[in-house]
């Protein structure tokens, strides 16, 4: 994308995206990282038990204001400075039933506070098989179309290809640590539509390959010899075990 068009104060603007924010997004330690998302407001949902939240009397409903004087208002805001002030006495400001109350804490690291916010309603729209058949064959292309395009990236150097190469480690962290039909199956279909673009690429060994050949019989009239199609089929079945290899080797690097 070369710009986002946003909503703001009534009125479109649109932001441009600065070349170099490609290498920062599709980095691996970006993969989680939140770029975007909805404003919430700190007001607790849950107070997680044997927290530091319960200690300090914190209880549904409350609403955070500041720690140690930043303001606390919303969650993301609440999150950072939260982090920032680990292993120092921090003095929270929340209004309980329409009170302000004060507190002290000290969270050490890898502590958290223990609380949980009021999410916003969320609607998941449905559609029915001839519509969702329609949709499926989109938003499909529209997945296809952004991997040729990141790699067409990966070549130009846009895209550093250690950061979106991985194994079967990679691809099974993808389905998350709990089961969830909509992710399975989701990933199930790119997984497809991947092999299905990786498999016509002109590498012998794959499909690509026997068609690029196919391709130069037709336009010269003469076909490889037996011995030519045996040696570049061997030659891209290394080549394949070597990005495998490649790959796999990524993984065990990014586990240590």
């Amino acid at each position: 994308a070369k710009s986002i068009t946003v909503k703001r104060n009534g009125q479109s603007v649109m932001l441009p995206v600065d070349d170099k924010a490609i290498q920062l997004l599709t980095s691996y330690d970006n993969q989680k990282a939140t770029i975007i998302g909805p404003r919430i407001l700190s007001q607790l949902d849950t107070v997680g038990p044997n927290t530091i939240a319960e200690q300090i009397g914190l209880a549904k409903g409350d609403q955070l204001i500041s720690i140690n004087g930043e303001s606390v208002k919303y969650y993301h805001q609440y999150q950072r400075v939260f982090s920032n002030n680990i292993g120092q006495v921090s003095t929270l400001k929340y209004l309980s039933n329409g009170q302000e109350q004060t507190a002290t804490y000290t969270a050490q690291e890898n502590e958290i506070l223990g609380i949980r916010p009021v999410m916003p309603l969320s609607v998941v729209e449905k559609f029915g098989l001839v519509e969702s058949l329609g949709m499926g064959v989109s938003h499909g292309v529209d997945f296809l179309g952004g991997q040729i395009s990141a790699f067409g990236k990966m070549f130009t150097g846009e895209i550093k290809a250690k950061d979106s190469l991985g194994s079967f480690i990679t691809i099974g962290k993808q389905f998350g640590p709990t089961w969830d039909w909509y992710r399975f199956w989701n990933m199930t279909a790119m997984l497809s539509m991947i092999l299905a673009f990786l498999n016509l690429l002109p590498i012998p060994a794959l499909d690509g390959g026997h068609v690029m050949f196919l391709l130069w019989e037709l336009i010269t009239g003469k076909k490889p010899s037996d011995k030519f199609l045996e040696v570049a089929t061997l030659a891209g079945f290394l080549l394949l075990i070597v990005f495998m290899i490649y790959a796999l080797g990524l993984d065990i690097t990014r586990h240590f």
